[in-house]
């Protein structure tokens, strides 16, 4: 008997076209971050930000976490704070335990869009210990102070508090993508959230 030749749809290639590299990246969570609603308020001359309006800036860091620590946006929005282990500056690490990935409430056990599980391909409980690289530290540690965590201990969470939709993150990765190719390095138009 000859050797198993693998199938097409087991080869497992990086397109190099559609990744992200390390010019893009800070580039793309750049044009995240100029992401803010504007207002020109009655009477005055400059347009103000509306904070409560404007999620780009939140989403950098969870954006970040995706490109540096390249953790899927489903264990992304589930991290609480308890699995950060952040010095002020330098390495960390990332415990990664739990993902919510998004099936709609017609199909999961507990009839919300997300259903909460253990991680992919790994058992209930098992945690996956991810680096936490210098510059996602720093961005992660900002955030904490500018934004707090949400009453479960979640990071990532809508303006409201509630879980990140899909389409948030979509459209925000959208506008930056394109943004990003407008002014400055182009990037794949295929290219997967961060």
């Amino acid at each position: 008997m000859g050797e198993r030749q693998p199938d097409v749809g087991d080869v497992r290639a990086i397109d190099t076209r559609v990744v992200v590299n390390t010019k893009q990246g800070p580039q793309l969570l750049a044009a995240v971050a100029d992401q803010k609603v504007m207002r020109l308020p009655r009477g005055a001359s400059e347009p103000v930000i509306v904070e409560r309006r404007s999620s780009g800036p939140r989403l950098v860091a969870c954006f970040a976490t995706m490109y540096y620590s390249a953790l899927r946006h489903e264990e992304v929005v589930m991290l609480p704070d308890v699995d950060l282990k952040l010095p002020r500056k330098g390495w960390g690490e990332l415990l990664v335990s739990e993902t919510a990935p998004i099936a709609g409430a017609a199909w999961t056990d507990s009839g919300q869009r997300r259903d909460r599980r253990q991680l992919k391909q790994r058992a209930k409980g098992e945690v996956r210990p991810v680096p936490c690289p210098p510059p996602l530290t720093a961005l992660l540690q900002h955030y904490l102070e500018q934004y707090g965590v949400a009453d479960d201990g979640r990071l990532f969470r809508s303006m409201d508090g509630g879980d990140v939709a899909e389409s948030t993150l979509a459209r925000v990765w959208d506008k930056a993508r394109k943004a990003a190719d407008a002014g400055r390095v182009p990037v794949a138009a295929g290219s997967p959230a961060v």
